[in-house]
């Protein structure tokens, strides 16, 4: 079973502006330029030897950038170089196929689903989820149209790999992913690109969003990455996954509240493990930074 990190509730009282990478390709070519980081879930999933856990961007992640839309029946291909290899003790499935093939467990199959530039922000019902042992390559077919529809909900613009029964390669290095995304079945237009992933000896110190706070399920959730913020209101919240260089939560860390641009984060022992700098939206002259407390299991 994987290690479960844990979460730091963090009001930011500014325009956010908060990004996991962007793939800055515009939306009128069939090349994909895709960016690969380890899932904000998941503090080593892109760690030698453990469970594959991965996030492939493959759209600009600002909202106003449309996704790439998929037509019921149209797929997302991906293909993992020969390091990754899939144990056969998981069924590849989609997401919320059985009660523990569904947030948060997912500790029964390898899944993946697609979201739209900031996390748990899939639109249902999920795509299918298939394998070719053959190729090392999965496959996510859409089951309804999902096209672009504004700001609120840009359409897809990555994928997430939670394959628990799939290990990454033993030997860390940099690794090439293919992707290959059919938006319409009934149309030949393709769209291909390459990604390269860097898979790290051991875990690094993580601190990464998710956006459980800013809505209940089920998803899509509003976008806490980036806002836009009227003079005298709240942000949406954010929280924050928190996790040391082994993999293990971080619990009792905070930070001070006020509008200083730099503060610490602490831990229990007040030890300082990690900075918060803050740039505020131009012109804002009064503003703060809040914790919702210490981080807890």
């Amino acid at each position: 079973m994987k290690r479960h990190p844990v979460l730091l509730s963090i009001v930011v009282c500014f325009c956010l502006l908060v990004s996991t990478g962007a793939a800055a390709v515009s939306a009128d070519t069939d090349e994909l330029r895709i960016l690969i980081d380890r899932a904000p879930v998941d503090p080593d999933g892109d760690v030698a030897g453990a469970p594959t856990d991965l996030l492939l961007t493959f759209r600009d992640i600002d909202p106003t950038v449309e996704g790439i839309g998929l037509k019921a029946g149209g797929t997302i291909t991906v293909t993992l170089p020969e390091g990754f290899v899939d144990s056969g003790t998981l069924p590849f499935a989609a997401t919320g196929s059985s009660p523990t093939c569904a947030p948060p467990l997912l500790s029964t199959c390898n899944t993946a689903v697609i979201v739209q530039g900031w996390p748990q922000s899939p639109v249902l019902p999920f795509p299918s989820v298939s394998w070719d042992a053959e190729a090392n390559a999965v496959t996510l077919t859409a089951v309804a149209d999902w096209l672009p529809a504004g700001p609120s909900s840009p359409g897809p613009k990555a994928v997430h790999l939670a394959f628990l029964g799939v290990t990454n390669p033993e030997r860390a290095g940099l690794y090439r992913l293919q992707m290959r995304i059919q938006p319409d079945p009934d149309e030949d237009r393709v769209l291909t690109g390459e990604g390269r992933v860097q898979i790290t000896e051991n875990p690094r110190p993580a601190l990464l969003p998710i956006s459980l706070a800013a809505g209940s399920p089920p998803p899509p959730f509003p976008n806490p990455l980036f806002q836009t913020i009227e003079a005298g209101e709240p942000s949406l919240p954010l929280l924050l996954y928190l996790s040391d260089d082994e993999a293990n939560a971080v619990v009792d860390a905070t930070f001070v509240d006020g509008p200083a641009r730099v503060r610490p984060i602490r831990n229990a022992d007040g030890r300082r493990i990690g900075l918060i700098r803050v740039q505020p939206a131009r012109g804002a002259r009064e503003w703060s930074l809040e914790s919702g407390g210490p981080s807890t299991a």
